[in-house]
């Protein structure tokens, strides 16, 4: 699933309106709205400073890791699996 964000230009409907109109503001985001990167998770360590802590994700990359978290699903339950894991 892709990210949902406000439209361009909602900024006022968005922080003055109601849910309702909160909801119609929402629209799922193009996979190519966005740049998608992997993060590593020595990026918290100060003594790692490198470019490779942050890698860009090309398209089959970003299948790939889609493909292996449907699968983790099928082998945890469904249950939500653990974020620093």
């Amino acid at each position: 699933s892709q990210p949902d964000h406000a439209a361009f230009g909602s900024t006022s409907g968005w922080l003055a309106g109601d849910a309702t109109q909160a909801r119609t503001l929402c629209v799922g985001a193009p996979a190519n709205a966005f740049n998608w990167y992997r993060v590593s998770p020595d990026v918290g360590r100060v003594s790692e400073d490198h470019p490779g802590l942050v890698t860009p994700l090309d398209d089959a990359a970003i299948a790939s890791e889609a493909a292996d978290k449907r699968s983790s699903l099928g082998r945890n339950g469904g249950a939500q699996g653990d974020l620093f894991g």
